[in-house]
């Protein structure tokens, strides 16, 4: 009996300290954050959707707490705007999630690392190594064989019936290994397919929630296993992997400098450790397959959906490239309506539709909210996406949007965030708007694409930690150029 008094007399302490916080801070509105469980009992998948849904009750900023972690969720550029850019240091830390922990190597990697040291190295190594304009014109090349690869692929399989997802998904993968590794290492043996099964396996692991990051105090426990498993069964084939390709680029010598020849040759205040390199390396992998072939696959999903828009993208390629070519990077700024279909697809389906999430290792504000210490911010790019405050007819895809005004897609304007902003900007930008649109304009300059007799393309889609469409893209793809383009 005396224990449940004192059970009782300990929830009123609780109830009295959550509502007297609320009157000594001016959070923003949101739920009402229950002792010790917060609003889990209200919390529901995808994350993304039911965000925004709590935007629409309590406004763009929303307070609320995910078990005993303090919660904020972003629905507007002008609040992104005050996250990424005017308070942009107070928050540009990431959390201490047990899934980040594991996958980043302790956090000795670029993604998920907490502002400070270890993340400005790799920052500057990365900005002043590897992604800068000169260093991608070098790999031009390899990013050309891959997408007439591709296309070689796509000609084999049809006409009739094509899985354009498995097909733009293999040349990715392969496109990443090559960038990374270098296209002549074929004694390094990796198979693109495994790779990206175990990268695939990674990303499963990361959605799952660990209690341990919303009760701290079961941390230590691990009541799920999930520490175990990512660190016996998800990690160990990851880490061999890198250290295979590390030890490769150490031992020989090659003309070009690929990305890990880089990596491994730093030295002075850029030089990294191992593990530094191995949790860089691995970052590039995850990021630069993942982000690809999402994007990739939702805008030729749109183009399929919408033949008049893919005539007209089709129709510029024609007028500034020709057929008695393929299309090249250097022709890439000549698109403007290639690039507006790219926007637009990012606006409706943003690979990371909730940002990699921030910190605030102390105090701060959003506006006129207060915002706790140590609280996590959710930027929620897919709602800032479909804002009708921001964008007329939101939910439909028009490209024509992005000619009349000028949005550019490293979030300036924070309507568009496909990329984030600020200091935590996604670093293979450059690299994937390279990637991205050659990838698309290739594909539709070879082939005209329809749907399959019967069909309409599903557009169904798993809004978790990123965007994927629930089923492969099935369509006609009829030749349009001369068959020796396609050799």
């Amino acid at each position: 009996m005396e224990g449940a008094w004192f059970l009782a007399l300990a929830l009123l302490i609780l109830l009295w300290w959550s509502r007297n916080l609320r009157a000594r801070l001016k959070l923003p509105p949101g739920p009402f954050p229950w002792p010790i469980v917060g609003s889990l009992f209200i919390v529901k998948e995808p994350l993304p959707i039911f965000f925004a849904e709590l935007g629409r009750k309590y406004g763009p900023v929303v307070y609320f707490k995910l078990g005993m972690v303090p919660t904020v969720a972003i629905n507007s550029a002008a609040a992104a705007r005050e996250v990424l850019k005017s308070r942009d240091l107070e928050f540009a830390s990431r959390p201490d999630l047990g899934n980040l922990r594991q996958i980043s190597f302790d956090y000795n990697d670029l993604g998920v690392a907490p502002y400070g040291e270890t993340w400005k190295l790799m920052r500057r190594v990365s900005a002043t190594h590897l992604f800068t304009p000169s260093k991608l014109n070098t790999t031009a090349s390899v990013r050309h064989r891959e997408v007439k690869a591709m296309i070689k692929n796509i000609l084999d399989e049809g006409p009739e019936v094509v899985d354009l997802t498995a097909a733009t998904n293999a040349a990715v993968v392969q496109g990443v290994v090559n960038l990374l590794v270098g296209t002549d290492d074929k004694s390094l043996g990796i198979d693109a397919r495994s790779l990206n099964g175990i990268f695939e396996k990674a990303g499963e692991e990361l959605l799952n929630v660990n209690l341990g990051d919303l009760f701290p105090f079961l941390r230590r426990f691990d009541v799920q296993g999930l520490e175990r498993r990512f660190k016996y069964v998800v990690m160990p084939p990851i880490k061999s992997l890198m250290e295979k390709i590390i030890a490769h680029h150490k031992s020989s010598s090659r003309e070009v400098e690929d990305f890990v020849d880089v990596l491994v040759n730093l030295n002075g205040e850029d030089g990294l450790t191992h593990i530094q390199t191995i949790g860089l390396l691995s970052d590039f992998f995850i990021a630069g397959i993942n982000t690809s072939q999402t994007s990739i696959d939702f805008t030729l999903a749109e183009l399929v959906r919408h033949p008049a828009i893919l005539s007209r993208a089709q129709k510029e390629i024609d007028q500034v490239v020709g057929s008695s070519r393929l299309v090249q990077e250097s022709d890439l700024p000549r698109l403007p309506y290639l690039h507006a279909v790219i926007k637009e697809s990012l606006r409706l389906h943003p690979p990371l539709p909730l940002l990699l999430p921030h910190h605030n290792p102390a105090a701060s504000k959003i506006g006129e909210y207060d915002i706790p210490a140590k609280s996590t911010i959710f930027v929620n790019a897919w709602a800032i996406g479909r804002d009708p405050s921001t964008w007329d007819r939101p939910l439909e895809f028009v490209p024509e949007r992005f000619l009349e005004r000028d949005v550019k897609l490293t979030g300036d304007d924070f309507s568009l965030l496909p990329f984030g902003a600020g200091r935590r900007t996604c670093a293979g930008y450059l690299m994937a708007m390279r990637m991205l649109p050659l990838s698309v304009a290739t594909v539709i300059q070879a082939f005209d694409l329809a749907t399959l007799e019967g069909r309409e393309v599903d557009m169904g889609e798993s809004t978790g930690g990123a965007t994927r469409r629930n089923k492969n893209l099935m369509v006609s793809a009829t030749p349009r150029l001369a068959k020796e383009l396609y050799a």
